[in-house]
């Protein structure tokens, strides 16, 4: 499977679904504004009357910044290794979530949550902060 950027334009304006294609809207946003960009090759797309396979749309999610709070609400017996248990990958990576420097998505929100109520922490009392962004997603 090749993963394609969520960054690459569509130049394909004849498609049935480019009217509501964040790619296309890229594509007609950058080629007025820039001078290059990145874009997927026409002859490659294949697309029919639902568009194409990787056509995406804007949709509005709801991003947590920093669980320092929720953190703190595990007894400190529990909290042992809690990065690696979160599934993070790497510490380094964990911490600049739980500072709240890297969103966390629906998912991630949902597993985080799941851990700290399993470690005995209380998950009421939420992430450090919320933000409703613009996110390109998949039909």
């Amino acid at each position: 499977m090749i993963t394609i950027s969520k960054n690459a334009a569509c130049p394909l304006s004849a498609c049935k679904k480019s009217g509501e294609c964040a790619r296309h809207e890229n594509y007609l946003e950058a080629k007025a504004e820039r001078m290059e960009y990145l874009t997927l090759n026409p002859d490659m797309v294949s697309h029919g009357d639902n568009g194409c396979e990787h056509r995406l749309v804007r949709k509005t999610v709801r991003m947590a910044y920093g669980f320092k709070k929720l953190y703190d609400s595990i007894p400190k017996g529990n909290a042992n290794y809690f990065w690696l248990s979160a599934g993070f990958g790497s510490e380094s990576t964990y911490y600049r979530h739980k500072r709240g420097d890297y969103p966390l998505g629906p998912e991630m929100q949902r597993r985080l949550l799941e851990k700290i109520k399993e470690k005995g922490g209380n998950p009421a009392v939420g992430f450090d902060r919320y933000a409703d962004e613009v996110v390109l997603v998949k039909p």
